[in-house]
């Protein structure tokens, strides 16, 4: 994970400890001033510089609404909703917990899957691997999924359409299905091996 520019470390510590000490987050005025910064938009640029890389987040309804997502040192912590399949499809099992990692490795994601099998080694995705999924009800080909076909569980696949409007879960020579007959629960972000 690529470290913090000097000046957003200066910005994140300054948002967090004027949280801590007045309750809510600070103006881009009172950024701009405090930093000695030209101008409140080089205060915003910043500040979205952190909103992106995880570290801050902002509630669109509010004014002032700046919340510190993490410190430096910390990963953020997705949901690990349980386990899915690399190749055969297996029962979803909810394990509710929390995964932390890199921030610039999860803010891509909404929650965690544990992988079971190694049916995608074309991706080098091993069993025992954790996948970021964004959670998403559509997919462009050759993108890396969790769907689920004709009802059965959820699987790990790169998804494929042929011409005839079928779809495939999986590199060549996997089984086709009907379009309606596939649902895509999500869209795999990243991948992360603990060795």
């Amino acid at each position: 994970m690529a470290a913090l520019t000097r000046r957003q470390k200066q910005v994140l510590d300054f948002v967090e400890a004027h949280d801590r000490e007045h309750g809510i987050a600070p103006s881009l005025e009172e950024i701009a001033a405090h930093l000695g910064l030209s101008s409140v938009s080089n205060a915003h640029q910043h500040v979205e510089a952190l909103i992106r890389r995880g570290f801050l987040r902002r509630d669109p309804n509010k004014s002032r609404a700046l919340e510190v997502i993490r410190s430096q040192s910390e990963g953020r912590a997705l949901p690990l909703l349980g386990y899915v399949a690399a190749g055969a499809p297996i029962e979803a099992v909810e394990d509710r917990a929390t995964f932390a990692f890199g921030v610039e490795v999860l803010a891509r994601g909404d929650h965690v899957l544990r992988v079971r099998g190694d049916s995608l080694l074309s991706l080098q995705l091993r069993d025992g691997d954790y996948v970021v999924v964004r959670t998403q009800h559509t997919a462009e080909d050759g993108q890396v999924v969790v769907a689920s076909a004709e009802g059965a569980g959820a699987t790990i696949a790169r998804l494929a359409r042929s011409t005839g409007g079928r779809i495939r879960l999986g590199d060549d020579g996997a089984p086709e299905f009907a379009h309606g007959s596939v649902e895509i629960h999500g869209v795999v972000t990243g991948i992360v091996r603990v060795l």
